[in-house]
């Protein structure tokens, strides 16, 4: 449960100044979120090491549920 708490007070909190990561969408949208969320959802988000950026480009790319 400690980790829903951290994730509440991080969504509460507002996500510009708590998130890690900025992801680039299609027709030039961003949006702010957390690397560690991303990763526990999936290990492709084509990049060899989530943990060492802090953007990530999913323009042009197929999503596909794993």
């Amino acid at each position: 449960t400690s980790l829903i708490y951290t994730v509440k007070v991080l969504y509460n909190s507002g996500f510009l100044y708590f998130s890690d990561l900025v992801i680039h969408l299609e027709n030039g949208q961003c949006v702010h979120g957390h690397r560690f969320v991303l990763a526990a959802r999936s290990d492709h988000w084509g990049v060899e090491d989530l943990s060492k950026v802090s953007e990530l480009d999913v323009t042009g790319k197929q999503h596909t549920r794993h």
